[in-house]
Order: structure tokens, then C-alpha cells, then sequence
């Protein structure tokens, strides 16, 4: 009997971790889609700690498919759902090395629970991440380890932060890339976003 296996390619970027500021529109790497039999998207979002908190407007994400030429067009467009609540954010007070599920904070964040959570690094933004957290306390457990170390005062948890996932049909497209638009919205606070994509390449069967 044959017996199928399925080939993937997990955490190809469409956009690397970074701090999208107010008035900005960034766009991300296209990816090559040709030959793939399927694909799945990850976007994680969220306000950055430097600036606004409050609720107010956010920014404007698209995923855009080139069908053919230099074309590029909106495959889905949409914003975030927790900007029209107020965020909080408290500042780690001992260090945590990456693979840390607890942390130290100055106070508990509050009403994260049902949102994912941002780990902000003011120090170096590109190792922000996000995760969910387990209790509000002023030493949380983390749902899923940490990914980078982060150091006291420099590591900021920040509540009502997002993500997505959602599958593409691959036959009609032969790229994606992924924009954050920050100007069209009037956007006045920074966020951090992340986006990335997993293909399923093909199908062996011995």
C-alpha cells in the first residue's frame, strides 16, 4: 500500500517583526507562489508601548496576489478589532532568556485573557513577539515559551494586541506580498507587525 507525504515549507516572511510608524505604508516581500498546491497566512499585530494606548483608529492590512505581469491586487483587506479598546502595558522587572514561560512584571496587565499579548522589546524591536498569557498577575505564565531573551525594563507586555490566520487558494496567483497601510486611517500610534506564510509544495508517494 502507498502511502502519501505531504512537503511544506513553514515561516517563509511576507514581513519581517518590525515597528510600522504613524504615516507610514510598508510593503513586504513578494513570495513566490508557483508550483504550490496551497497556502496558509500568519499575521500577528500590535500597539507598540512608546505610543498611544488609548483606542483610536488602526492601521489597514492587505494581502495582495500578482495573477500575472506587474499587477498587484487585494486578495483580503482588513483592520484590527481591539483598537476601539484602551491597552495596557507593564515593564518586565527581572530578565527572561529565550524558552521562559513566567515572567516578572511591575504590575499585573489586567483584562489580557482573551486577547493575545505583545512582548515589546524597546531595545530591539525586531525581537518583539507575541503570546497569550495564562492569569493577570505580576508573574504570568505564558500559554507558549519565549522565542527571544528580553531584559528588565526594556521587555514591555502590551494587552489587546492580534492575530490571524487564514488559508489562500494558491491555482489562480503566482505571488503574495503583504502591506500595512498607517496613513489611510489617520493612524496616530505605532504598531509592530509580523506577517508570515506556509506553503504546501507538494505531495510525495512511495
Amino acid at each position: 500500500m502507498s502511502t502519501s507525504t505531504p512537503v511544506k515549507t513553514a515561516g517563509t516572511v511576507l514581513l519581517t517583526t518590525q515597528q510600522i510608524q504613524s504615516n507610514t505604508v510598508v510593503v513586504g516581500s513578494a513570495v513566490d507562489l508557483s508550483g504550490k498546491l496551497a497556502a496558509q497566512i500568519f499575521v500577528n499585530a500590535g500597539r507598540v508601548p512608546t505610543g498611544s494606548l488609548v483606542s483610536g483608529n488602526a492601521p489597514v492590512f492587505t494581502l495582495q496576489g500578482l495573477s500575472g505581469g506587474t499587477n498587484w491586487v487585494p486578495i483580503y483587506t482588513w483592520t484590527t478589532a481591539n483598537h476601539i479598546y484602551v491597552a495596557n502595558a507593564q515593564t518586565m522587572t527581572s530578565n527572561a532568556a529565550a524558552g521562559a514561560v513566567t515572567l516578572q512584571l511591575s504590575a499585573a496587565l489586567g483584562s489580557a485573557l482573551s486577547a493575545p499579548i505583545l512582548v515589546y522589546d524597546s531595545a530591539t524591536p525586531a525581537n518583539s513577539e507575541w503570546t497569550w498569557q495564562q492569569q493577570a498577575s505580576t508573574n504570568p505564565t505564558l500559554n507558549q515559551s519565549l522565542a527571544n531573551a528580553h531584559n528588565s525594563g526594556s521587555g514591555i507586555l502590551v494587552s489587546h494586541a492580534e492575530q490571524w490566520s487564514f488559508p489562500i487558494d494558491t491555482s489562480g496567483i503566482t505571488s503574495v506580498r503583504f502591506v500595512v497601510n498607517n496613513v489611510w486611517n489617520a493612524v496616530a500610534a505605532p504598531y509592530m507587525v509580523q506577517a508570515t506564510i506556509n506553503t504546501l509544495d507538494n505531495i510525495t508517494t512511495v
